[in-house]
C-alpha cells in the first residue's frame, strides 16, 4: 500500500520539476530570439565552435532547440523519458561550452537579449548558465535517485563516449610564425624618405589558443630586440634596459619588463623595433578586443610611447575581422574626440604614467593641447591591410601585409610605409608554454598592483628578478604592505595646474615690483 501511494507523489514531484525545467528553457529560448535582432558585428563572425556557421546561425538554432526541449518538458512532464531529454540537453550545452571555451573563445552570449539588458558582467554571463545548467539538472533528481544502479551500471559506457567525443573538441592548435618586415621612414612636410632611418626586422609569433607571444629583433642592430607575451591574463613586454634608461655598467643584461593586465600592449618605453607592427598583424582582433557592442574600440597607439604621452589615445580603431575572426583583414585608426576626456582625467587613466614633477606636466599637458585637442576630429593615423592569405588547417593565415602611418597636419604624405612578410608558418597540435621564467636580472614594473585611494596612488610595484626567479603573483604580501602604506600615508600625486598659476603670479608681482622701483628711482633723480 505505501509503495503504491509513493509513486503519484514521485510523479507529481517530477512533474512540477519537469515544468520548471520548461520555463527555464522558454526564457532562454526568448532572450535568444530576442538577440537576433541586436546589432553586433560578431553575430557575423565564424563561430568558434562552429566554424562553417556564423555566430547569428547558432544562436538561431540555440532558440530552436530550446524552445523545442522547453515544449517537450510541459508536454510530457512527470514521464521518465523526459528526464532523458533534459539530461541530453545539458550535455550538448555543455559540450558545446567546452569547445568553444577550449578553442579560444571569450564571451558566449549564452544569456542573450537578457544579457544586454540587464547589462551582465562578463564574469557573470560566464558563470549564470553554468547555474542554469545545474537547475536543469537537479530537476531529474527523483528519476536519478530511483534509477542510480543502472547510472552507475553504465557509468563507464557514458563516460568513455563523452571522453571520445571531447577529445576531438579540445584538439588546439598553435600557430608558429616567422618573417620580417621593414619601416621606411619619411619627412611628412616634405614628402621625401630618409635613408638613413630604414628599419629592417625579424620576428617570431606564436599563437596559441592560451595566448600570444611576439619577438622582434633589428636586423642591423641585433642589440635591438622587443618581446610581448600575452598569457591569457596578463600582457609582458620585455625590451633590453641598455638604451632606454641610465645602465650601470655592472648591469648590462638587465632586462626592463612591464606587466598589465589584459591582452592590450601598451609601449613602456619608445619601441626600437616597431614590434607593434606584428603585433597588429596577428594578435589584434575584434574577437579579444570588443566587448561593447556597436562601441568604438580605442587602443593606445603603441607607436606614440603609450604610457608617456596623452597623443596615444583618443582613436578609434575600425576593423574588418578575417574570415574565421581570428586575425584583421583591414584597420583605420581615426581620431574621435567622443573619445576625450578633461586632462585630468586623462591622466587618471589606469595605462598612464601619471607625472611626477612639474616639469612632466607640462610636457605632457602640451601633448595633450597639441597632439589630443590638436588632431581633428575623422583624421586617419594609420591604414592596415592584408595583401596575401595563407589558408591551412582551416585557418587564413596573413602572409603579407602593409600600413600606412600618418601625422596631422599632413593627410597626403605618410609619416611611414611598413611591409609585412611571412616565410614560414607552422601549425602544430596543443598548446604553447608561453612565459619562460626570467633568464637574465628583470626589472619590473608591474602595472596589476596600480590603485589610487583619493588623492594618493600607487602607480605600479617595482622590484627586480633574478635569472630563474619565479614570477610574482597579483597577492604578493611584501607588494600588498608597500600599496597599502602608500595610498594611506604616502606623497600625494600633485594637481601641478595651480603651480604654473602661482608661478605666473609671482612672475607678475616681480615685474610689477621692478616697474614701481625703477618709476620711483627715476622720480627721485629728478
Amino acid at each position: 500500500m505505501n509503495m503504491d501511494n509513493s509513486e503519484p507523489k514521485v510523479s507529481m514531484t517530477a512533474a512540477y520539476l519537469h515544468r520548471l525545467a520548461g520555463a527555464i528553457l522558454l526564457l532562454f529560448a526568448i532572450s535568444h530570439f530576442g538577440f537576433l535582432n541586436v546589432k553586433d558585428s560578431s553575430n557575423s563572425l565564424p563561430n568558434v565552435a562552429f566554424p562553417f556557421l556564423t555566430n547569428w546561425t547558432v544562436y538561431l538554432f540555440a532558440a530552436i532547440f530550446e524552445i523545442s526541449v522547453a515544449l517537450m518538458c510541459l508536454v510530457f512532464s512527470g514521464k521518465d523519458v523526459t528526464n532523458i531529454i533534459i539530461l541530453s540537453f545539458v550535455g550538448i550545452v555543455s559540450l558545446y561550452r567546452w569547445g568553444f571555451y577550449s578553442e579560444g573563445g571569450v564571451l558566449c552570449n549564452c544569456l542573450g537579449l537578457l544579457g544586454r539588458l540587464y547589462h551582465v558582467s562578463k564574469t557573470e554571463e560566464n558563470i549564470l548558465p553554468i547555474v542554469c545548467l545545474g537547475s536543469l539538472v537537479l530537476t531529474t533528481t527523483p528519476w536519478l535517485c530511483r534509477n542510480a544502479g543502472n547510472i552507475l551500471k553504465n557509468g563507464f559506457l557514458v563516460t568513455f563516449v563523452f571522453l571520445l567525443t571531447t577529445v576531438q573538441v579540445t584538439q588546439c592548435q598553435t600557430l608558429e610564425i616567422y618573417g620580417v618586415y621593414q619601416v621606411v621612414r619619411y619627412n611628412a612636410r616634405k614628402a621625401t624618405v630618409y635613408s638613413n632611418e630604414t628599419l629592417n626586422a625579424s620576428f617570431r609569433a606564436i599563437i596559441s589558443r592560451n595566448g600570444w607571444k611576439i619577438d622582434a629583433t633589428n636586423l642591423d642592430d641585433r642589440a635591438s630586440w622587443n618581446e610581448i607575451i600575452y598569457d591569457g591574463t596578463n600582457t609582458y613586454t620585455f625590451t633590453p634596459y641598455a638604451g632606454h634608461f641610465v645602465n650601470p655598467a655592472s648591469q648590462t643584461n638587465l632586462v626592463f619588463c612591464t606587466i598589465s593586465p589584459g591582452p592590450i600592449y601598451v609601449s613602456p618605453v619608445s619601441d626600437l623595433v616597431d614590434s607593434y607592427i606584428p603585433w597588429i598583424t596577428y594578435c589584434v582582433s575584434p574577437r579579444n578586443i570588443k566587448e561593447a557592442e556597436d562601441s568604438p574600440i580605442e587602443i593606445p597607439n603603441p607607436w606614440a610611447l603609450s604610457r608617456l604621452s596623452l597623443g596615444a589615445y583618443g582613436y578609434n580603431w575600425i576593423m574588418k575581422p578575417s574570415v574565421d575572426g581570428w586575425f584583421i583583414k583591414s584597420c583605420r585608426v581615426v581620431r574621435d574626440t567622443s573619445l576625450d576626456f578633461s586632462l585630468k582625467k586623462e591622466l587618471l587613466q589606469p595605462q598612464i604614467d601619471y607625472p611626477d614633477t612639474l616639469a612632466d606636466f607640462n610636457r605632457v599637458r602640451s601633448d595633450y593641447q597639441a597632439d589630443l585637442k590638436g588632431v581633428p576630429n575623422g583624421f586617419v593615423a594609420m591604414y592596415y591591410e592584408v595583401n596575401v592569405w595563407l589558408k591551412t588547417n582551416n585557418l587564413a593565415v596573413p602572409e603579407a601585409s602593409a600600413f600606412e602611418f600618418y601625422v596631422p597636419p599632413y593627410p597626403i604624405s605618410p609619416l611611414a610605409v611598413v611591409n609585412l612578410s611571412a616565410n614560414s608558418i607552422i601549425v602544430r597540435p596543443g598548446r604553447e608554454k608561453l612565459l619562460p621564467l626570467p633568464s637574465d636580472p628583470t626589472l619590473v614594473h608591474d602595472y596589476r598592483y596600480k590603485a589610487r585611494n583619493g588623492p594618493r596612488m600607487f602607480p605600479y610595484a617595482t622590484y627586480t628578478l633574478q635569472a630563474g626567479s619565479s614570477w610574482k603573483t597579483t597577492n604578493d604580501p611584501t607588494i600588498l604592505a608597500q600599496e597599502t602604506y602608500q595610498l594611506e600615508y604616502g606623497r600625494k600625486f600633485a594637481d601641478f595646474g595651480y603651480k604654473n598659476v602661482l608661478i605666473w603670479l609671482l612672475m607678475m608681482v616681480l615685474i610689477t615690483t621692478s616697474i614701481i622701483v625703477w618709476r620711483y628711482k627715476k622720480r627721485t633723480a629728478n
